[in-house]
């Protein structure tokens, strides 16, 4: 639906062994970089286009997901966040 709606990545931190299952790789193949320090092989993403194309950037979350990060009121290692760039 992503993909559908003109978005060109999706980008998830998780699991090494699930998400490239799906089909995604390490984030940082396309220039896409975290905004906080995350393991690099769970910090990936998923070309929604085909394009092969290199970003060069950092994801930015939303608020009520980039607090709970920072702050640990959410537990990381258990969660998975989905963000989309565009």
């Amino acid at each position: 639906m992503a993909a559908q709606m003109g978005y060109g990545f999706s980008v998830v931190l998780g699991s090494d062994k699930y998400y490239p299952k799906a089909g995604y790789v390490s984030a940082e193949q396309y220039g896409i970089k975290a905004p906080f320090d995350v393991p690099i092989k769970n910090f990936m993403a998923l070309d929604l286009q085909g394009d092969l194309r290199k970003l060069n950037g950092t994801v930015e979350y939303a608020r009520e997901i980039s607090r709970g990060i920072i702050t640990s009121q959410i537990p990381v290692y258990r969660c998975d966040y989905e963000q989309t760039v565009k």
